[in-house]
């Protein structure tokens, strides 16, 4: 039954149009979502995503607030890409 609904799932987020799609190039493997898809499928989707956001205490809510939770900090530049580090400064 799980995997009968992976499957379910899936067909309805590519017919939806929110199913990510693979654009990689060389070794830069990158995702975006598809251009094509059902319009008013997916409008009614982001109605029922903002109404689930706005409820403080539902799942959707729950979520969103996992998805902002701070991250670990990342470095916004290499070394390689400071010029004083490759004798320009």
């Amino acid at each position: 039954m799980s995997a009968a609904f992976g499957v379910f799932t899936a067909a309805f987020a590519s017919y939806a149009g929110v199913a990510p799609v693979e654009m990689s190039s060389a070794e830069r493997v990158r995702h975006r979502l598809p251009l094509g898809g059902d319009r008013q499928l997916n409008h009614a989707l982001h109605i029922v995503a903002v109404s689930q956001i706005r409820m403080p205490g539902s799942a959707g809510r729950a979520y969103y607030d996992t998805r902002l939770a701070p991250a670990k900090p990342r470095r916004k530049h290499g070394a390689a890409s400071l010029g004083k580090y490759r004798g320009c400064g």
